[in-house]
Parts: structure tokens; C-alpha cells; sequence
């Protein structure tokens, strides 16, 4: 009785390790993706490009030479800024699905825009500190 129990401990032992294994591949896979995840926009009428990275940092700026001679400065500010926020919105979409893919089905809806949303509530500050790798309370441009 004693040994069949210990064999089912160790088994149950095993399988967790597995499971922790698996996921701390899956959280360094994210950690890799999001490092190369870049995002680029144009304005709407393809005079302004712009290029941010996972922390929502521009990275690169182009205009189309044709399109931007013929716009005043505030004109072509407001074309960055366009772009800016669209490329912005969309790294936020990506960081989103990638983090909720790497959830449980049943924590997937505690992601919001904030990438954490409920999780602190869930797992605690330090587990969500822990998942993403960074104090979640700091900008990217407060990290150290």
C-alpha cells in the first residue's frame, strides 16, 4: 500500500514537472518574441512609416519624399502621429494574443490592455512580475 502510494506521488511529482517545464518553454519562447516583436504603420495616406518595438518605442521614421514636399510641418506631425498611434495599437493587439495564448484557457479573459488586467488579483503581484519577467507597474521607459 505504502509503495503503490509513493508511486503515485512520484508520478503526480513527475507530471508537474512536465507541466513546468513545458510552461517555462512557452514563457521563453514569449520572452523571445516579444524582444523581436516589431510593428510598423503607415499614416493613411502613405506619407509618414513608422516602426515601434514591444515597449511602443519608435524605432525607425520615413516618409515618402513625394507626399511629404507638399506638407507643412504640423501636417506631417500629424501624419506621425496617425501612424504612431496605429502602430502603437497594434503591438498592444499582438502583446495581448501572444500573453493570452500562453494562459490557461480560463485566465485568458484577465488580459486586457494593460497585458495584466485581473492577473494580480489572480496570481498576485509577484506571480505577474514573475510571468513577464518586469515589475508590470513600471512603463517601459521607467525599466531598468
Amino acid at each position: 500500500m505504502v509503495g503503490r502510494m509513493r508511486s503515485q506521488a512520484r508520478a503526480s511529482l513527475d507530471a508537474m514537472l512536465e507541466e513546468y517545464r513545458e510552461l517555462t518553454g512557452r514563457i521563453g519562447r514569449l520572452r523571445d518574441d516579444l524582444s523581436s516583436l516589431n510593428v510598423t504603420e503607415r499614416s493613411a495616406d502613405g506619407c509618414a512609416s513608422v516602426t515601434v518595438n514591444a515597449g511602443g518605442e519608435l524605432i525607425r521614421l520615413a516618409f515618402d519624399p513625394t507626399l511629404a514636399r507638399r506638407l507643412d510641418p504640423s501636417s506631417l506631425a500629424v501624419r506621425v502621429e496617425e501612424a504612431s498611434s496605429a502602430a502603437a495599437a497594434e503591438v498592444r493587439r499582438r502583446k495581448q494574443a501572444m500573453i493570452s495564448e500562453l494562459l490557461p484557457p480560463g485566465l485568458r479573459q484577465h488580459v486586457g490592455e494593460d497585458f495584466v488586467g485581473g492577473l494580480p488579483a489572480v496570481l498576485g503581484e509577484a506571480g505577474v512580475t514573475g510571468l513577464l519577467g518586469r515589475d508590470s507597474s513600471r512603463t517601459a521607459g521607467e525599466q531598468r
